[in-house]
């Protein structure tokens, strides 16, 4: 009887796409040990998901590209393409604020996050990466919250690809 499970702790549903992230660091919790958190969300000293990371996370998801959307003429996926780009944009602190700077963009205060319906630049990465950084400035994405969220999510993600 030691093992049982009580019939009302059986488990969290699993979060929807627009939960926040409070509710998604609950059911990692929840499920801590049980199920894996996905690349880039580092781990507290307890096995805790990182907060901060769950929520660059819950951004880059809204804002990735929507399914269904299919590049003529390539065989690379717009996530791919969006995905290359934003780790290009968060490899270094400092470059998404340095493009909004240059480019001369006003972050705008209504934006609501949404996902990347183009242009896909498969042949130009830098030009890709400028209209990844474009599209985050029109979702409001400003830069202190790039920097506190994206960035350490982007950079723990880049730092596990490599790993392997």
């Amino acid at each position: 009887m030691q093992n049982r499970i009580p019939e009302d702790c059986l488990g969290l549903e699993n979060p929807r796409l627009d939960d926040p992230a409070s509710l998604w660091c609950r059911y990692h919790a929840f499920y801590i040990g049980q199920i894996l958190l996905p690349r880039g969300i580092r781990r507290t000293s307890h096995g805790l998901p990182v907060y901060n990371d769950v929520v660059g996370w819950r951004a880059t998801v809204c804002l990735r590209p929507p399914r269904g959307i299919h590049l003529e003429d390539s065989v690379t996926s717009p996530y791919v393409v969006f995905t290359e780009a934003l780790v290009t944009l968060f490899s270094r602190d400092g470059v998404y604020g340095a493009i909004c700077e240059r480019l001369r963009l006003k972050c705008n205060k209504n934006g609501v996050l949404s996902g990347y319906k183009g242009p896909f630049m498969v042949d130009d990465h830098q030009i890709m990466v400028e209209e990844v950084a474009k599209h985050l400035n029109n979702c409001g994405v400003t830069v202190r919250f790039a920097e506190e969220y994206i960035l350490p999510f982007m950079m723990e993600m880049k730092r596990q690809r490599e790993q392997g």
